[in-house]
């Protein structure tokens, strides 16, 4: 491999617009910008064959209420009035600002396994 530190993703699918379809593309990748996309890439560099693999942007998530994640299960068998001023509310208000950061940093935690890279929270709007 070559002091630039190029890859190339090799034959990853790429589903066009409008689900016509899809094409099977080569990236080129040097340090952590994307050089070129094309059908076919001859290179010297590390190769990585992405047969039979998407490559998509992240998700992004534009509700959220990360640091909710500590309440998760709770009232999950209540109606929706009935969970929301009974158990969540007076839940909330014992929030501080170290319980909304570690119940944040697990939801963030999660979201990025799953490919979340966006996430627009309502507790700090």
């Amino acid at each position: 491999m070559g002091d630039n530190h190029e890859k190339t993703l090799k034959k990853w699918i790429c589903i066009n617009e409008c689900r016509r379809g899809y094409k099977k593309l080569d990236i080129l990748i040097e340090e952590d910008k994307i050089l070129e996309i094309a059908e076919e890439i001859n290179t010297d560099e590390e190769i990585f064959d992405m047969t039979d693999k998407l490559i998509m942007p992240g998700f992004i998530n534009t509700h959220s209420h990360l640091a909710m994640s500590l309440f998760r299960g709770i009232g999950d068998d209540l109606l929706l009035q009935d969970w929301l001023f009974n158990e969540m509310f007076p839940r909330e208000d014992l929030l501080n600002d170290e319980l909304t950061y570690y119940g944040s940093l697990v939801s963030i935690l999660e979201m990025l396994a799953k490919g979340v890279t966006t996430v627009v929270d309502m507790y700090l709007l």
